[in-house]
C-alpha cells in the first residue's frame, strides 16, 4: 500500500521549515510568534471596556509586489485566513445561489452568536446538517452560567463548512469524508492555492 503524498517529506516546498516538535524550539530564519512586532488589529469591547484585543500581522500584495506591510514576518499555519481561496473552489456553482450573510459565514469566522449559527444553517436544508463534521463547541460569548451544550454550528468554521458541503452537492461530489485529504474538495483547493500563489 502506498502512503499518500506528504507537503512535508523531505525535498517538498517547506518541508524544511516544518517543526519537528509541538514545543516551538528555534529555527534560525524562522520567526515565531514570540519574535515578532504583532499589532493590535482587534480590540473586542463589552460596554466600551475591552474584553480581548486579537494581534496579528497582515500585508498586502500585487503579485510578487509586497504594496504594505506591518506587524512582523512571521511563518504561520493559514487556516481560517485561507478560507476565500477555499470558497474559490465553488465560486461558479455557489454564485447567484447564496445571499451575501450566507456568503460572509462561509468566508469568515464567528463566534456562535444566533445570527451567525442561522446563517450558516440556511446554506444546507435541514435533513443535511448531520452531514457537517466541525469539532462540538460552545458560543464564544457566554454571559452567565453555561446553559448551551455543545454543538457543531457553534464552532467557529460552521458556515464554512456548510459552504463546502453546499458547493459539494452542487458539483456532485460525494460529501461524505468532505474532511478527508484525498477527497475531491482538497485536490480542488491545492489547485487554486497552487495558481493563486505561484
Amino acid at each position: 500500500m502506498s502512503r499518500p503524498p506528504s507537503s512535508v517529506a523531505p525535498g517538498r516546498p517547506g518541508s524544511e521549515a516544518y517543526p519537528t516538535s509541538p514545543l516551538g524550539e528555534k529555527i534560525a530564519g524562522i520567526a515565531t510568534g514570540r519574535d515578532v512586532d504583532w499589532q493590535p488589529l482587534v480590540d473586542y469591547r463589552r460596554n466600551g471596556v475591552s474584553e480581548t484585543t486579537i494581534h496579528g500581522a497582515v500585508a498586502w500584495a500585487s503579485g510578487s509586489e509586497l504594496i504594505h506591510s506591518f506587524g512582523g514576518n512571521v511563518l504561520c499555519y493559514g487556516r481560517s485566513m485561507m478560507k476565500p481561496l477555499a470558497m474559490k473552489v465553488f465560486q461558479k456553482e455557489l454564485d447567484g445561489l447564496l445571499s451575501w450573510e450566507q456568503k460572509a459565514i462561509s468566508l469568515a469566522s464567528h463566534n456562535g452568536d444566533t445570527e451567525h449559527v442561522a446563517a450558516a444553517q440556511s446554506i444546507l436544508s435541514e435533513p443535511e446538517w448531520g452531514l457537517m463534521q466541525t469539532p462540538l463547541d460552545v458560543p464564544l460569548i457566554q454571559f452567565g452560567r453555561q446553559v448551551r451544550r455543545a454543538r457543531r454550528w457553534y464552532h467557529t468554521c460552521s458556515g464554512e463548512h456548510a459552504a463546502i458541503l453546499r458547493g459539494c452537492r452542487e458539483k456532485g461530489w460525494n460529501r461524505a469524508g468532505y474532511t478527508l485529504p484525498q477527497h475531491p474538495f482538497f485536490a480542488a483547493f491545492i489547485d487554486v492555492l497552487r495558481r493563486t500563489l505561484g
